[in-house]
């Protein structure tokens, strides 16, 4: 085990308003501790985290704001873009995506297809080691095995976790049979599967992969957050799991926690990949991390040099920064905008809804909501309509009155529930703005559909490029908007590409890191 010494810089920040946002003031105290690096710093609720690492003015540290919660670092519990952006930085799978979307080596440094599609035999490199943790008996990182990947893919079929993951290899032979043992025989004596037959360990550096039928997407679906692979010692060390101690062989490595505000990730001086000249990569030695929900705060400590990047605005961001696509004049030469691709977000009628709605009514009450009207907020080249149901509508709209409005008897109710995230609560806000103001109209904050739920707005993920999602005759409005990507002029070679939850920061540099804290 190593003692690292470490430096600890306090910066207290005094803001007071200047034109639209703050001025900062800071000043800074520094102090001297002694560390032991050991599993990531998880640091109890209200306490500030404490690095394992020295910063000074001669490492390159990024601060990223991100405004959505980051669920959870343990990849099969990551269902969100601001999660699964920060597990492509710590985990590898056995294919990457690169910017333009094509499939390349990662863990696998090459592959074959047998003639027919079916057989799949990757070669994994032999310098690709784990990051050093405690899980581990030296506490180094060990070398990434075939064995793990096969493994990986068994936890993926496991009762308790979330099924997402396994929905998309169900192609494997025999992984469907041993998917539905777990999820249908729960006692373990019962069982009579031990693995998956289709997924075959040849050696530690040769794994093949039988598939039952062809599938078009399936290094696409490799590519995924959901098949990083990661070490059986981090599933149950110390009464933690990966969501409390992240292990991967990715760029970077987590140092700290805390709870789901602020995350700090250290180089991983394990890392295999090297630049064309030869360097070590990542350049950054650290990046931090911070969940900042409200977007009035996010954007206050982007301008004051607080966050450095953020991976994807909101929607009072994109409506107050951006204008036909570009940054307003004032500020293009401050910033750098990215838009390398779109998100999806679809309005649902729930049939089985406690309230009585039918799905004529829910037409009517959405023939009350213009698109235009959120479009034209959010700006018109921002967002496309993909979408929107037509139908019966009910003729008499007195009776929706009688029936839903807020002095009715029953107590009926139009519930909206919403995505947890700020798109998806302005687009709810807007459509209930259009609804006549005597309905009694429920906003419920909720990503579960029930019976309380009259209508829900959900985000749609992709992870293949021509990933499409079946329409249902409950769909009643379908759209797309632009991802924006927000940087400041220090920080350069941010990579993105069409999907919401990549990013690649191998590359990055930061020239000033006056404003690191």
């Amino acid at each position: 085990m190593n003692l690292k010494y470490v430096q600890m810089k306090k910066v207290i920040n005094v803001f007071f308003p200047v034109a639209l946002l703050f001025f900062v003031v800071s000043c800074s105290q520094k102090t001297e501790t002694v560390v032991v690096k050991q599993t990531p710093t998880v640091a109890a609720e209200n306490q500030p985290y404490t690095p394992s690492d020295t910063t000074n003015e001669n490492e390159q540290v990024l601060n990223y704001g991100e405004l959505n919660n980051i669920v959870s670092l343990d990849p099969l519990f990551a269902l969100n873009n601001a999660s699964q952006r920060l597990i492509t930085l710590i985990y590898e799978g056995l294919v990457s995506y690169g910017p333009n979307g094509n499939i390349q080596p990662a863990l696998a440094k090459s592959w074959n297809v047998s003639d027919d599609s079916l057989t799949y035999t990757f070669h994994l490199r032999t310098n690709d080691y784990y990051q050093d943790n405690e899980c581990f008996t030296s506490g180094l990182g060990r070398r990434v095995t075939a064995n793990d990947v096969k493994q990986t893919f068994q936890r993926m079929c496991e009762l308790r976790v979330p099924p997402e993951a396994a929905h998309m290899f169900m192609a494997i032979h025999g992984f469907d049979a041993y998917f539905k043992e777990h999820h249908q025989i729960f006692s373990k004596k019962e069982r009579t599967l031990n693995d998956i037959p289709g997924i075959i360990v040849q050696n530690d550096s040769t794994l093949q992969i039988e598939l039952d039928v062809k599938d078009t997407h399936f290094l696409q679906k490799l590519a995924s957050p959901y098949a990083v692979v990661y070490p059986h010692e981090a599933l149950n060390f110390n009464d933690k799991d990966l969501a409390q101690n992240p292990v991967g062989s990715g760029p970077f490595q987590v140092d700290a926690m805390q709870n789901d505000s602020l995350i700090v990730l250290d180089k991983n001086k394990n890392y295999w990949k090297k630049d064309a000249q030869g360097k070590q990569l990542p350049y950054l030695d650290q990046i931090r991390v911070e969940n900042i929900k409200n977007e009035t705060r996010l954007y206050k400590q982007f301008v004051t040099g607080q966050i450095q990047y953020i991976p994807s605005m909101g929607p009072d961001m994109i409506h107050t920064l951006i204008d036909n696509g570009k940054l307003k004049p004032s500020i293009q030469t401050k910033y750098n905008l990215q838009n390398p691709g779109t998100e999806s977000i679809q309005l649902n009628f729930n049939p089985m809804n406690r309230y009585g709605i039918t799905h004529s009514e829910a037409l009517t009450f959405l023939s009350d909501f213009s698109f235009s009207t959120f479009a034209n907020w959010l700006g018109s080249s921002t967002v496309n309509l993909q979408y929107q149901a037509t139908g019966k509508e009910v003729s008499n709209k007195d009776n929706l009155f009688l029936k839903y409005g807020k002095g009715n008897k029953n107590n009926n109710a139009i519930t909206f529930a919403y995505t947890l995230d700020p798109m998806g609560l302005q687009f709810t806000k807007t459509i209930s703005d259009s609804l006549d103001k005597d309905y009694n109209v429920l906003l419920v904050k909720s990503p579960v559909v029930s019976r309380a739920t009259s209508f829900y707005v959900e985000r749609l993920q992709n992870y293949y490029t021509d990933d499409s999602h079946p329409r249902s005759s409950n769909e009643l409005l379908r759209f797309s908007y632009k991802r924006y990507a927000l940087s400041n002029q220090d920080v350069k070679n941010i990579v993105l590409n069409q999907f919401p939850w990549w990013q690649n920061l191998d590359k990055v540099t930061v020239s000033s890191n006056e404003n690191i804290q």
